[in-house]
């Protein structure tokens, strides 16, 4: 049984490990706001880490867990810290992803709660374990209702809607099904007895959560990864801008900034503006904006002038 345990700890390990390194090289070459997105994320997988580390600790060593087990009764401080980081980065990335910046009933949710889990006011039953837990899986299920709130009102693009409406069904479904399992474990299976202590501190729905959301997190850079090696592609195969330096001539005498010169090859090859959007992970009203922007520097009003105007220039200067 304990090498069950051993190769399921490092398989988690593992997972964690890899996902972490995948977050970290991709954060390195991103942009500004994407750095600070997955460094958050990077940090939440940091206490997926340490927090396993702790209960495969638990359950291969047992003085370790006698001694964790008594002091979780006492002052739950070490669960309590790794559950208040890992509130604080969950609703972060929602917001992020939401372009919105945490309420303060946010904080205020997760600062009642650490207080709740650090200072239990019952006394050692099972009872007070579930209480100690509830907050927490609680907090989750609203993460999950706050990803899909006026989602479809919100102007961010399709794909970050894709990804919050999963969001919302994994915070959500996991949050009830963690709450089960500590209902059955914690009343039938843990004895909260001093001299027969005994404590299932792993509740595999919350594994089950963590590997969903490791999933997420590489699913998604990964698609990334591919769009950008699909917009790096779709210059050789487009037959409006199959000479790069011509474009690269055309939009420093537009003096365009990054972002639409960007967008300017996407127009090119005939990409509507959710198509543009989807393209480059921005929202559509971004992408109207600086479209608007290059039509002003260009002096045009209509798509099919910039066609004309680009290949104008095109024809004057056939050796670029």
């Amino acid at each position: 049984m304990i090498e069950i345990v051993y190769i399921y700890n490092v398989f988690l390990i593992i997972l964690y490990t890899l996902t972490l390194g995948i977050v970290l090289t991709y954060s390195l070459n991103s942009e500004k706001d994407k750095k600070y997105l997955f460094f958050v994320v990077g940090l939440y997988l940091v206490f997926f880490i340490f927090d396993n580390l702790i209960l495969s600790m638990t359950e291969i060593i047992k003085d370790f867990g006698n001694t964790y087990n008594q002091h979780f009764l006492g002052v739950p401080f070490v669960k309590t810290i790794i559950y208040l980081v890992n509130n604080i980065c969950q609703f972060w990335i929602v917001a992020r992803l939401r372009k919105e910046t945490p309420l303060l009933t946010h904080y205020c949710f997760i600062s009642i709660t650490f207080i709740w889990m650090a200072f239990p006011i019952l006394n050692n039953s099972p009872l007070r374990v579930f209480m100690y837990y509830l907050p927490n899986q609680l907090l989750l299920i609203y993460t999950g209702i706050y990803a899909r709130r006026n989602l479809t009102s919100l102007n961010i693009s399709s794909r970050n809607k894709n990804y919050l409406k999963t969001i919302s069904n994994i915070g959500v479904l996991f949050g009830i099904l963690i709450i089960l399992e500590d209902l059955f474990v914690i009343f039938n299976i843990d004895s909260y007895d001093l001299l027969n202590l005994r404590i299932q501190n792993r509740n595999m729905c919350e594994d089950m959560f963590t590997i969903a959301v490791c999933y997420l997190i590489i699913k998604y850079i990964l698609s990334d990864w591919k769009a950008i090696s699909n917009q790096l592609s779709s210059f050789d195969k487009s037959q409006k801008i199959d000479n790069p330096s011509t474009i690269d001539l055309f939009s420093e005498k537009l003096h365009l900034t990054e972002r639409e010169k960007e967008i300017l090859p996407l127009l090119l090859e005939h990409k509507n503006n959710q198509e543009i959007a989807d393209q480059l992970f921005l929202s559509v009203g971004t992408v109207k904006t600086h479209v608007h922007n290059i039509f002003i520097k260009l002096e045009i009003t209509k798509r099919n002038q910039l066609f004309e105007v680009y290949s104008s220039f095109e024809n004057e200067h056939p050796e670029q």
